[in-house]
């Protein structure tokens, strides 16, 4: 227990003097990632007895000095782009509302219709269970697509209709930048918002489907970020919004850590955790494996088959690349139960070494600081090219969300990344630029 008394106070020591140089911005990259980590060593506090945790100095020192070398790449980047006199604290007198007209409403919905039967008849089909129990069906479904993903193959469904479950989940993404914005433009919600909110619902269901939860969390990280730019951007970033973004932290975890894990019964899925054990495992079991990690390694087979599971697989398809490891790395037991995420440095530790592993999370924190930073914050950027940079930083903030959980450039680093932001910015543009009207052009 002392050894995780000794990182919480590290990460405390870490996050205050990252505030200090990078500024009261929560939502910025590094003290958002600080703060999950941070979130999750309490909740190996809690449990540290039940659990039997006693972190190795091999593992704290890891985990502190990844998130100071985070830290400090941020902090060098920021002021880089300070310096340059680009940083904007100017209002953005761009933002203007985005209508969803009814008539491409509509057709999204109707093929949103057909795209969700299809996949529905698709599970329903390989799992051999019928409509009367669909609970148990999506549960199946999901231990089907474990199985496939462990042994390399693709879990999803492919094909065309992949492509168009892609399209369900891309709408979400542009529903809640057009409902942030427009909310924030007119302060209060209206019966027109209605329209973005059902696509934002809609996307998520594919997730549900398969007996996930996973996108509804991506879709709050998103939602979370991009109505925290958009409002700076309207009222200008020298307004401090993170003590406000605080509380509603909070609330989404206490409300959300009731509903997360009562959703459990609805997806036909089960624990045999009390809520507050589940609720740790899910949070803190990441710290706690990868402790035991470092104490109990495994071999790598493939280079980089880990951290960039997306490449070796397509490596694979071309017939140049060797068999990848599992997407999902191995369980390890964790209290009453077993767990198999294990922080972001596992899977960069294992694939490239201790020095390999700090060239990626320097790597990783240029990328996101380079956009948040030099795209997004950055006065020069014309607004009609930053939508798109916003949109795009929406769809990857989750990896800093889950900082604390797991790597997620295994998913982030593939061509459905790449597909499903093309998808993003092309309904985007269509909001954006086309005008539809029932009986006009």
């Amino acid at each position: 227990m002392l050894s995780v008394i000794g990182l919480l106070i590290l990460e405390l020591i870490i996050f205050f003097i990252s505030v200090k140089f990078i500024g009261d911005d929560i939502m910025s990259p590094s003290i958002m990632a600080n703060i999950m980590f941070l979130l999750s060593t309490f909740f190996v506090l809690l449990n540290a007895k039940n659990w039997e945790v006693s972190l190795s100095p091999v593992t704290v020192f890891i985990i502190t000095s990844g998130i100071v070398l985070f830290c400090l790449t941020e902090v060098i980047i920021k002021n880089f782009i300070d310096s340059s006199e680009n940083y904007s604290y100017e209002v953005n007198l761009e933002l203007e509302i985005i209508p969803v007209y009814t008539s491409v409403f509509v057709l999204f919905l109707i093929l949103d219709f057909f795209t969700l039967r299809s996949y529905l008849l698709s599970i329903t089909g390989t799992v051999g269970i019928g409509f009367r129990d669909l609970t148990s069906a999506f549960a199946a479904y999901r231990r089907f697509s474990v199985q496939q993903l462990s042994s390399g193959d693709i879990s999803d469904s492919g094909g065309v209709l992949g492509q168009f479950i892609k399209f369900v989940i891309a709408q979400g993404y542009v529903g809640l930048y057009i409902l942030s914005n427009n909310l924030i433009i007119k302060r209060r919600f209206t019966i027109s918002e209605i329209k973005p909110l059902i696509l934002i619902v809609i996307s998520v269901i594919p997730s549900l489907m398969s007996a996930g939860r996973n996108q509804i969390l991506m879709m709050i990280s998103a939602g979370l970020i991009c109505f925290y730019i958009l409002w700076h951007e309207r009222n200008g970033w020298g307004f401090n919004l993170s003590w406000k973004y605080v509380r509603v932290g909070v609330l989404i975890l206490v409300v959300g850590v009731p509903v997360f894990y009562n959703s459990l019964t609805l997806l036909g899925r089960s624990s045999n955790r009390t809520m507050l054990d589940y609720a740790s495992a899910y949070a803190g079991g990441s710290i706690a494996l990868f402790d035991k990690y470092i104490k109990e390694p495994i071999r790598g087979s493939v280079f980089a088959e880990e951290t960039f599971y997306g490449v070796t697989k397509i490596l694979k398809f071309l017939g140049i690349g060797e068999v990848s490891r599992s997407y999902n790395l191995e369980t390890r037991t964790l209290g009453v139960g077993g767990g198999n995420v294990y922080t972001f440095f596992r899977r960069p530790l294992h694939d490239f070494g201790i020095v390999g592993m700090y060239i990626f999370v320097i790597a990783t924190a240029i990328f996101y600081c380079y956009i948040y930073y030099g795209k997004i914050k950055n006065r020069n950027t014309p607004f009609s090219k930053k939508q798109y940079w916003i949109l795009f930083y929406m769809y990857i903030y989750y990896g800093i969300v889950r900082f604390s959980v797991d790597t997620y450039s295994q998913s982030y680093v593939s061509a459905g990344t790449v597909i499903i932001m093309m998808i993003i910015f092309g309904i985007f543009w269509l909001f954006r630029n086309v005008r539809f009207t029932i009986g006009g052009r």
